[in-house]
């Protein structure tokens, strides 16, 4: 929708690993314009946004929506470019793509759209993820008014992810994660999942389970 009405969403994916799902969407973007020209191609690969808190990662990512915005031009374009222009990649470490924990990221940052696939299960340390600690917080600055978020069912690690999603979505901006099952399906998910809709409209879950 955002493409139709002839701006470029701002994307995020607050887990990025290797950047599969940047290129990805980066991939059905470009093939969504009309004629892209290459600075076009450029400034859609600057709106995917990607955090994680592996270095590595953040550069495989970097190397990935470099890769699929190359695959754009043919070789002999892309060899014409580089003799007339020297560098024609955009910049995306530190720039789009940070080597950071989602739990640190400054609230004011907004997204048009939130995609990807965060870490799911129970932590096996006894010592508190960011996500909870994140939780903490918002409990203890919430604590002379109605709790606004409920414990994650058994330290499930991706419910945190989901709320703190929340908060940096534009209105109407659509959340997409890719969740365990059990995260949604098990009876002490009830109060998380009622919890969840009163903040957001579920308008699709698809369940690819066995």
């Amino acid at each position: 929708s955002h493409l139709d009405a002839g701006r470029l969403p701002r994307v995020l994916d607050p887990a990025c690993g290797s950047g599969i799902f940047l290129a990805t969407l980066f991939q059905r973007m470009a093939g969504h314009l009309h004629a892209p020209s290459w600075e076009d191609l450029k400034h859609l690969a600057t709106c995917l946004h990607g955090l994680d808190i592996n270095h590595t990662a953040i550069r495989i990512s970097a190397f990935s929506l470099s890769l699929a915005l190359l695959h754009r031009r043919t070789p002999k374009e892309l060899q014409e470019r580089m003799e007339n222009e020297g560098s024609i990649l955009p910049q995306l470490l530190h720039q789009t793509l940070h080597v950071r924990d989602f739990f640190d990221h400054p609230a004011h940052e907004q997204y048009d759209c939130i995609i990807g696939n965060p870490p799911w299960g129970s932590p096996k340390q006894q010592t508190k993820s960011s996500g909870e600690l994140w939780l903490d917080a918002q409990r203890s600055a919430e604590a002379k008014k109605k709790r606004k978020y409920p414990e994650p069912p058994n330290r499930e690690r991706s419910w945190p992810f989901i709320w703190k999603s929340l908060e940096h979505l534009s209105p109407q901006a659509p959340l997409a994660l890719l969740l365990p099952s059990t995260g949604f399906f098990l009876n002490d998910v009830k109060a998380s999942l009622v919890r969840l809709l009163d903040f957001a409209r579920l308008s699709k879950l698809i369940d690819l389970s066995d």
